[in-house]
């Protein structure tokens, strides 16, 4: 059995959601529900030598795309 890269948190309360990477940087991108869907690192969990470089690391792109990919199917609407 494979490790999902990416697993989806949901703050019900808040009606926020986050995806957590699992891959190197470890982080947890904030997905903001704004037009368009805007993508924030919270927290990373690794070190990192140059922050700035992290938004150039393909699971930021990979992350979007799960994002794009699985929301409509996994999180429940309203």
């Amino acid at each position: 059995m494979v490790d999902p890269k990416f697993l989806f948190c949901v703050d019900y309360e808040k009606k926020e959601l986050y995806i957590l990477h699992r891959g190197f940087p470890n982080c947890l991108i904030h997905v903001r529900q704004e037009i368009p869907v805007l993508f924030i690192i919270l927290d990373i969990y690794d070190e990192i030598d140059d922050f700035n470089d992290i938004l150039t690391m393909p699971f930021f792109n990979e992350a979007k795309e799960f994002y794009k990919k699985y929301a409509e199917k996994v999180l429940p609407c309203n």
